[in-house]
């Protein structure tokens, strides 16, 4: 189902912050149920459908969760770093 033109697709990935991947997909599958919900016809979801879906849905993704992700990364990037490149 289209969005519709209040939806701004910047906006809502800054409201989905802390929201793993299969969240989001949970959260755009609850906005397109409360668009038809509004109206079995309705040709698209709105913003409105979204804020609706983002009371239900949660993030899984903690704060706790997040620091570790970052920290792993960075200690992944200095790590690969500092390994020596394969001579080709």
């Amino acid at each position: 189902m289209p969005l519709s033109k209040d939806v701004e697709l910047d906006q809502l990935a800054r409201m989905a912050a802390g929201y793993s991947g299969a969240d989001v997909e949970g959260l755009c599958r609850e906005a397109g149920l409360n668009a038809l919900r509004r109206d079995m016809d309705a040709g698209e979801v709105t913003l409105g459908d979204f804020r609706e879906a983002l009371d239900k849905i949660k993030p899984s993704i903690t704060t706790d969760m997040d620091t570790w992700y970052q920290n792993f990364s960075k200690r992944s990037r200095r790590e690969r770093a500092a390994v020596p490149q394969a001579i080709a």
